[in-house]
């Protein structure tokens, strides 16, 4: 459509860069980027972590390496690693691209300043800019949730599925938080049908499970979650929060022990400290 109204293929091909053509001079630093790239939009941040920086060792200006770690660390929870690393990211950012640039940008406007009507913005012009990329849209699904505005989320949630068919959890949370929770649980049996093992999608049929009194289907979920980094302590934390909803108390506090030994395990220092009190239980797909 854009080269039948006059766009040149130049220009199409500019606006159309993913994300692994990375600005660096290192082949090796590229290399190891990219396996945390797919290691992090596959819901496999803690893991994704040591690829990252180890990209930064072998090339320390990579600037669109230092804002993916950022926003791999704000998915664990870890919000002040997340805002030192996008700013690093932002003080590089004049030799990338003008892909990373955006990329750069929104999530320093997100993570570190807290500037979300700017972040929207610039999600905003990227998604434009870029018509096939699914992060911007993606990640303005994540904003307005954030913000209460479930319809534009999912809104926004439907345009990056449609961009990535992989990405579909943020649609499900969002019919969740529409109480529509047949669509919910349709939409994340997608998720696992395309790809089995996304937390994601997990973590959604576990919560339309509890809202549904359905056990088995929870005790399903749980046991897939077992042992796994970044995603246990969580199904322990919603179990928690459940239990303090219905006041059982005792049950709550076993739950935040293990929530917190969990992440404790997995080096999530922060998110053991803030489960330690509670409240309501909230899921969502992360921020690429």
């Amino acid at each position: 459509m854009r080269g039948k109204v006059g766009e040149s293929l130049a220009s199409v091909q500019k606006y159309d860069a993913p994300v692994e053509q990375a600005t660096t001079p290192s082949l090796e630093a590229l290399k190891a980027y990219t396996v945390a790239w797919n290691l992090h939009i596959g819901g496999k941040d803690l893991e994704s972590i040591p690829f990252f920086k180890h990209s930064i060792e072998l090339d320390p200006n990579f600037a669109l390496a230092y804002a993916a770690l950022g926003a791999t660390y704000s998915n664990v929870g870890e919000d002040e690693l997340a805002a030192q690393y996008v700013k690093q990211a932002f003080e590089r950012r004049e030799r990338t691209s003008e892909r990373e640039k955006f990329y750069i940008t929104a999530h320093n406007y997100d993570a570190v300043t807290g500037d979300l009507p700017q972040a929207i913005q610039t999600y905003e012009l990227w998604a434009k800019s870029y018509p096939r990329d699914d992060v911007p849209p993606g990640n303005l699904a994540i904003i307005h949730s954030s913000l209460g505005q479930h319809e534009k989320s999912l809104q926004e949630a439907q345009e990056a599925a449609r961009r990535e068919p992989d990405n579909v959890a943020s649609m499900g949370f969002e019919y969740l938080a529409l109480n529509r929770f047949d669509e919910a649980r349709n939409i994340f049996e997608q998720g696992l049908a395309r790809t089995p093992d996304d937390p994601a999608s997990h973590i959604g049929m576990y919560l339309v499970a509890s809202l549904r009194g359905d056990a088995s289907a929870k005790e399903r979920q749980a046991a897939w979650a077992t042992g796994k980094p970044a995603v246990e302590g969580i199904f322990f934390s919603i179990e928690a929060n459940t239990a303090a909803y219905y006041g059982k108390l005792s049950k709550c506090r076993e739950l935040v022990q293990r929530a917190m030994a969990a992440d404790l395990r997995d080096n999530l220092k922060v998110s053991a400290a803030a489960i330690s009190a509670p409240t309501t239980a909230t899921a969502s797909s992360t921020i690429r």
